[in-house]
Formats: structure tokens, C-alpha cells, sequence
């Protein structure tokens, strides 16, 4: 899944190094055993974002909106707008 920054100022950088640890965040959820260490801390990833760009899994992406973290488009979105309700495929142009 492709993600990306929010603002104009990460995307102008050539690398955006943002460390998460989605597991740490889930409380009473089901959490995938690759966001855990062997001894069942949350795991700290790195997410790199080129120009604002990121290509990540699934389950990272789906965690990184519904955070908040990045959104599903290039597009400077107004904060009205909720990430779940926008579907860039019906943009044209």
C-alpha cells in the first residue's frame, strides 16, 4: 500500500524517517505477531517516506491512517475531509 506525508515540507525532503510502534498503541486488539519482538514487547519499525512517499504493508498503512500519520493521497486534503470517506480513485485530472 502507497501512503503518504500530510504538509508540504516532509515531501520536499529526499528521506522522512518516521519510527512507530504500532503495537504499543493497540490496547484490547488483536495484534500481528510481526509488530512483536520474540519476548512480546511492541516492536519499533521505521517507515521511510521518499519526496512524502512510502510503500508499506497492509497492516502498517491501514495502522498509519487510522492514526493519522499519512493519508491515502498526494492531495492537500482539508481537515473536514475524513480519511475513510476519500477514495482517490474519483479524482480525475
Amino acid at each position: 500500500m502507497k501512503v503518504y506525508l500530510a504538509g508540504e515540507k516532509p515531501r520536499r525532503q529526499k528521506l522522512f524517517l518516521m519510527c512507530i510502534a504500532p503495537a504499543a498503541t493497540l490496547h484490547n486488539q488483536e495484534i500481528p505477531q510481526a509488530w512483536l519482538e520474540h519476548d512480546g514487547k511492541p516492536k519499533q519499525m521505521n517507515v521511510e517516506f521518499e519526496y512524502g512517499e512510502a510503500e508499506v504493508d497492509d497492516q502498517i498503512g491501514a495502522y498509519l491512517l487510522k492514526e493519522g500519520l499519512a493519508q491515502r493521497t498526494k492531495l492537500f486534503l482539508p481537515r473536514s475531509v475524513p480519511q475513510e470517506e476519500f477514495d482517490p480513485a474519483l479524482v480525475t485530472g
